[in-house]
Parts: structure tokens; sequence; C-alpha cells
């Protein structure tokens, strides 16, 4: 009986302290900032593409992207035969 009297205690003290805590910082908000400038547009891939020496128009760049063909890959060997199923039923 007593160690339930003790955690009782301990569970109202702790959220006694919960409640207190949340109500101060609710309450406890800084004013707010005065807004920044905007930046600069950045460049897109393209320019930049153009920018370290290469020239083209953007569909040459989307090709430069795609890059060269690999070379083919060997097959792979034929999987297991599998078993034969049950016979279905006989249509008309």
């Amino acid at each position: 009986m007593r160690k339930t009297k003790k955690f009782l205690v301990a569970f109202l003290l702790t959220l006694l302290c919960v409640t207190i805590f949340a109500l101060v910082g609710c309450s406890a908000q800084g004013k707010q900032g005065e807004k920044g400038q905007d930046g600069l547009n950045g460049k897109s891939a393209y320019e930049i593409w153009i920018d370290n020496g290469h020239s083209g128009s953007e569909s040459d760049f989307l090709e430069w992207l795609k890059g060269k063909d690999g070379t083919n890959g060997q097959d792979g060997q034929n999987g297991l035969k599998g078993e034969t199923g049950a016979a279905g039923p006989q249509g008309p």
C-alpha cells in the first residue's frame, strides 16, 4: 500500500510540473523578428554545364546526361523446369 501511495504522489507531482511548464512555456513566446532580404536566383544545371566549358542546346545537355551505352552482359543460366500442375475442369 505504501508503494502505491508513493507512486501516486510521484505521478501527481510529475503531472503538476508538466502542467506548469506547459502553461509557462506557451505564454513566454518571443516577438517576431524582421523579415530578411530575398536571395538571388541560382543557375540552372544547364547554365552550370555551359559555365564549365560545354556548348550546345538544352537538348544536347540532356543527351550528355544520359552518357554512353554500356556493353551487353552475359545471359544467365536457364531456371529449373516447374512441376506439371493438376488438370483443370474441362470446358463444354
